[in-house]
């Protein structure tokens, strides 16, 4: 194997002070890093970088040197990896307790289920949207376990589709004649109808049983 190297390098940076390392590559990453601070690639401009990040030089290019400048107003810790060819360090370490909900809350079973494909099909009867009524007719009331819903207009005149029962003429999302629509939302849907004529409205729902 010829044309691929790495090489890790670790520092401690003063307060303010401004790191050169000089050596040949085409990927740069920061393994670890205790404190804020920023990158350039051969006198370049400085840009913020933290730990996990991953540069990769495009187009087959490479660079030969790296700045790395403390921004922080204490010292640091930094340990960074530079290389070229196919050489990637993907190792990953943790300790102690793992928390795997994210900010809004979401646990790890919540999230893998947002993900997961719908195990029911439902259409039934299609609802029909009469024209030029005084509020906006349901196609289908709110659904907490749906994950799809498909709406067909099989009508000879353009709806607009929405969920405010009081939406004006052409409010909403145009729904034409023979056209069809996927909304992945479990809220009330419906639609208003100012063409003249009836419309009737086929529709088909994905979701959880």
């Amino acid at each position: 194997m010829s044309g691929a190297s790495y090489r890790k390098f670790s520092y401690a940076i003063a307060a303010g002070a401004t790191q050169l390392i000089t050596r040949r590559g085409d990927f740069f990453h920061v393994v670890a890093a205790d404190q804020s601070f920023s990158v350039g690639w051969d006198n370049g401009e400085q840009t913020p970088f933290f730990a996990g990040l991953e540069y990769e030089v495009p187009n087959g290019e490479s660079f030969n040197q790296v700045a790395i400048e403390n921004t922080s107003g204490t010292p640091m810790a930094i340990e960074v990896g530079i290389g070229s060819g196919g050489v990637r360090d993907g190792r990953f370490t943790v300790t102690g307790a793992l928390d795997v909900r994210d900010n809004g809350g979401a646990s790890f079973d919540e999230v893998v289920a947002a993900f997961a494909m719908p195990n029911t099909f439902t259409t039934g009867a299609p609802v029909i949207i009469f024209n030029g009524s005084g509020y906006v007719p349901i196609i289908r009331d709110a659904n907490s376990a749906r994950r799809e819903i498909v709406i067909s207009n099989e009508g000879a005149g353009t709806v607009y589709v929405t969920s405010d029962r009081d939406a004006g003429p052409g409010e909403g999302l145009p729904l034409k004649a023979g056209q069809s629509m996927t909304l992945q939302t479990s809220s009330l849907i419906r639609a208003r109808n100012d063409s003249g004529a009836d419309v009737p409205i086929h529709w088909a729902e994905l979701e959880f049983a």
